[in-house]
Parts: structure tokens; C-alpha cells; sequence
């Protein structure tokens, strides 16, 4: 799997048509928390927790972690030209708590949203795959997610670094399935 080598695989139509039609439906009554792009805590909602759990993704993730996969958390992002932003180069290395630790390597405990997070060490992140799903058409000129590939590699970065990892004149692949 591309993923092992990359640190970035992309699997286009995993979902119908007419079933991102439904999920789209089903999450515009989802509260937005007063109209951000994204809300966390989505699997809260029945269609997202349904989603989280389908066979077809939990197949993905079982084949780029190599084990069994459980999905523990779902934001939505319903980014539009009202509400948007753009981000610096960084990595995704808060992961929830059950319970608060005593441990140097888990730093900068916080609360999102009433759920305990920390930024877990390398070790704790390579056991961890996120799936970004598209429900709606994106290209390379809507602001899809970027990746710097196989920056994975380099352990726990910091922003800073992060955006070093590329290096110069590299410049990013988007990652996102085209409808």
C-alpha cells in the first residue's frame, strides 16, 4: 500500500454517489457551532458513526495500520467561501484522552470541546490513520488537503519543521478525489 512509502494513499469512489448525497443530507442538520467550518465530537451523529463503522472504510484503515482499526473520532469540515481558513504546514498530533497521564511524552494537555487531548509522541502516532472522506466534489483548485510526502518519517515535528520537511522546491501533492 502507498501509504508505508508515502505517508498518504488515495482511494477514489470508495463511496456511491447517491450515498454522499444521503450523508450530505443527513449532516446539513447537524449543529455547526455558530457556523464554523468544522465541528468536532461527529460521531455523535448516527450517519457519521454509521459511516465511521462501514466495512469499506474500516477495511482502509486495517490495511494501512496492519491491524484491526476503531474509529475514535470524526470532525466535519464544510469549508465555503463564508467560512474558510487556510493553514501552515503541520502535523495532526492531538489525540483524545480517556483520562489524564502523568507522562513527559504526552504534552500540551488541553480541552476541546469537553474531551481531554495531548500531543501523543512518534511511537503513539504511528498507530493512528486518519481517512478524510470528500462528500462533495473537490480538485486541486478548491483547497483540498495538502501533504508533504513521506514527512511521516521524520518523527514529530514542529511547525516550523514541518514546513522545512519538504524542502525547497518541493512542492506538495493534493490529496483529494475528484467526484
Amino acid at each position: 500500500m502507498e501509504i508505508f512509502a508515502s505517508g498518504c494513499y488515495m482511494e477514489r469512489s470508495v463511496l456511491p454517489a447517491a450515498e454522499c448525497d444521503y450523508l450530505l443530507a443527513a449532516l446539513a442538520a447537524a449543529p455547526n457551532h455558530g457556523g464554523w467550518a468544522g465541528t468536532r465530537q461527529m460521531l455523535s451523529n448516527q450517519a457519521v458513526r454509521d459511516l465511521a463503522n462501514d466495512g469499506r472504510l474500516l477495511q482502509l484503515a486495517q490495511a494501512a495500520l496492519s491491524r484491526p482499526a476503531v474509529p475514535f473520532r470524526a470532525t466535519m469540515f464544510a469549508k465555503s467561501a463564508a467560512a474558510n481558513w487556510l493553514m501552515r504546514w503541520h502535523q495532526d498530533t492531538a489525540l483524545p484522552l480517556a483520562s489524564s497521564l502523568n507522562n513527559p511524552e504526552w504534552t500540551a494537555c488541553s480541552q476541546k470541546t469537553g474531551i481531554l487531548y495531548a500531543h501523543a509522541p512518534a511511537w503513539a502516532l504511528s498507530r493512528v490513520v486518519a481517512l478524510r472522506i470528500h462528500l462533495d466534489a473537490s480538485t486541486s483548485d478548491n483547497g483540498p488537503l495538502r501533504v508533504a510526502p513521506g514527512s511521516h518519517r521524520a518523527g514529530v515535528l514542529t511547525h516550523k519543521s514541518a514546513g522545512r520537511s519538504i524542502g525547497p522546491g518541493v512542492k506538495p501533492r493534493a490529496r483529494a478525489p475528484s467526484p
